[in-house]
C-alpha cells in the first residue's frame, strides 16, 4: 500500500481516473479525524458512511491547506478523504447493496471531481508563486494560507502592510513569471540529506515516512508540499491580487487572490455587474465611478437639507405646543407617521425650554411600530412615566399601543386619570401610615 506523500495523485496530479485494489471496506461512524482523533457522525438523516482503503489512489487526502478530493469509487460517492497516520482513508456513501457488492481484493474504478481538483490546483500553485515573489521582493514570508471552496483565497504575509504600488508590482511580477512559463515538478528527498536542508519547509506532514515530497517551480522556488499542483506555470493562466487587510496589530497582512478560471469568473462577474449598473444609472461603464460619486454627493446634500428642515419643523412644533400647554397641563402630540425617536427627543428638548412646567406625551409612528417620549417636570415624569409606558404597551421609547385605553378615553384623559390615581394612592398610603401611628 502506498502511504500519504507517495500516492498516485501526488505523482501524477493530472490523472483524473484510475483503477485501484480494495484493501479494506467497513462501516464507519467517523466523519473526519481531527488531530488524529476520531469524530463520531452526527445523528439525523445523514447517510451511512463506509471507510475504504485502497492500495493506491487518485484521490487527494486533505492536507497542506488543500481540501480533499471528492468523486466516485465503484459507483459510490466519495465525500471525504483523510490522511490517517499516513493511510489515505476514503469515506463513501451509497446504497447498502452497492457496498455489499465490493469485496476486499476487488479492482475498482475511481474518478475524481476534476473541475473541483483543477480549481484547487490552480489556487495552490498560485499561492506558491505569490509566496516566492513576496519573499524575494519584500522579504515577506508566508505565515499561513487558506484555500476557499470558491472565489478568492488568502495568504498571510509577515509584513505590516503593502502599498497599492507594492501590490501592483507583486501582481505584475507573478503574471510575468506565468507568461514566461516554467515547469512545476514534484520530487522526493531524504530529510537527512544536505540537499533537503536547503529546502524551505514548514514541517513534515503527519504519517509521512521515508523520503519527503518537494515541489519545485523551475528557477523560482523549492519547498516541501504534499498538495497537487499544475505542471506548468502557464497553466495558471493569470493571477489577480484582489485586496489586503491588516492582521495582528499590524504585524501581518492578509492578501486575497484568485488564479486561473476563478480569476476569469471574477472578471466575468464584474463585467456583468458593470453592465447592470450602467443600465440602472444610465451611463457607460467607464462613467460609473463619476455617476455614483455624483449621486452620493447629491444624497449627502439632500440629507443635510432634510436635517435643517426637520430642525425648523421641530422649532415650529415646539412653539405651537407651548401655546397649548398654557391652556392644558397635559398635551398629547403625534409628531409623524415615521417612528423617529431622534425627532421626538429634539422636540422634547425644545419644549423643556419653552414650557418647563407642562407634561407632554409625544408619539411618532403607528401601532406597534411607534415610539413615544414623556416629557415634563422630572418629579411628574418619575411619578407617572412607568405606568404610562405600561399602558401604552412600551418601555421608555418602545412600541406605542393604545389597546389598553378605556372605551372612549383619549390619551389626554388617560394621562390626567393617571395623575389623579397617583395622587389618590399617595394620599391613601399617607393615611395608612398615620393610622398605624
Amino acid at each position: 500500500m502506498q502511504r500519504a506523500g507517495h500516492l498516485l495523485c501526488q505523482k501524477q496530479s493530472y490523472l483524473s481516473a484510475h483503477s485501484s485494489r480494495v484493501l479494506s471496506i467497513e462501516p464507519s461512524e467517523v466523519v473526519k479525524p481531527v488531530g488524529g482523533k476520531k469524530t463520531k457522525k452526527k445523528s439525523g438523516t445523514q447517510q451511512p458512511r463506509w471507510r475504504v482503503v485502497l492500495d493506491d489512489t487518485v484521490f487527494f487526502p486533505e492536507g497542506g491547506g488543500q481540501h480533499a478530493d471528492t468523486g466516485v469509487l465503484a459507483g459510490l460517492q466519495v465525500v471525504d478523504v483523510q490522511n490517517e497516520q499516513g493511510v489515505p482513508a476514503h469515506y463513501v456513501t451509497g446504497a447498502p447493496e452497492q457496498v455489499s457488492a465490493i469485496q476486499v481484493g476487488d479492482e475498482v474504478e475511481c474518478a475524481i471531481d476534476w473541475p473541483r481538483r483543477w480549481g484547487f490546483m490552480q489556487q495552490h500553485s498560485a499561492q506558491h508563486l505569490i509566496t516566492a515573489m513576496a519573499q524575494r521582493m519584500y522579504n515577506a514570508p508566508t505565515e499561513a494560507w487558506g484555500l476557499s471552496m470558491s472565489g478568492p483565497s488568502s495568504l498571510d504575509l509577515g509584513i505590516g502592510s503593502l502599498s497599492p504600488e507594492q501590490l501592483q508590482a507583486l501582481e505584475d511580477m507573478a503574471n510575468t513569471k506565468i507568461r514566461e512559463g516554467g515547469d512545476v515538478t514534484p520530487s522526493w528527498m531524504s530529510p537527512q540529506s544536505e540537499e533537503f536542508k536547503q529546502i524551505r519547509s514548514r514541517g513534515i506532514p503527519e504519517g509521512v515516512t521515508g523520503d519527503v515530497r518537494v515541489l519545485t517551480i523551475d528557477g523560482i522556488d523549492s519547498n516541501t508540499c504534499c498538495g497537487t499542483h499544475v505542471q506548468q506555470l502557464q497553466h495558471l493562466q493569470l493571477i489577480k491580487l484582489v485586496r489586503t487587510e491588516r492582521l495582528k496589530a499590524g504585524t501581518q497582512t492578509r492578501l486575497w487572490f484568485v488564479a486561473g478560471e476563478r480569476a476569469v469568473e471574477l472578471f466575468s462577474g464584474s463585467i456583468q455587474r458593470d453592465s447592470v449598473l450602467s443600465t440602472l444609472l444610465g451611463c457607460r461603464p467607464d462613467d460609473l465611478e463619476e455617476r455614483v460619486g455624483s449621486l452620493l454627493s447629491g444624497s449627502k446634500a439632500q440629507s443635510q437639507a432634510l436635517k435643517r428642515l426637520t430642525a425648523e419643523l421641530v422649532t415650529l412644533e415646539g412653539e405651537t405646543l407651548s401655546v397649548q400647554a398654557a391652556e392644558s397641563p397635559v398635551v398629547l402630540h403625534h409628531a409623524a407617521l415615521a417612528a423617529d425617536m431622534d425627532r421626538l427627543c429634539s422636540l422634547a428638548s425644545v419644549l423643556a425650554d419653552k414650557a418647563p412646567e407642562a407634561l407632554f406625551v409625544l408619539t411618532a409612528g403607528e401601532g406597534k411600530d411607534g415610539v413615544f417620549v414623556l416629557s415634563g417636570p422630572a418629579e411628574l415624569v418619575n411619578q407617572v412615566g412607568k405606568t404610562v409606558a405600561e399602558m401604552l404597551g412600551g418601555r421608555g421609547g418602545g412600541p406605542v399601543s393604545y389597546t389598553h385605553l378605556r372605551a372612549h378615553e383619549t390619551p389626554e384623559h388617560l394621562v390626567c386619570r393617571l395623575l389623579l390615581e397617583k395622587k389618590k394612592k399617595k394620599k391613601k398610603r399617607k393615611r395608612k401610615r398615620n393610622e398605624k401611628k
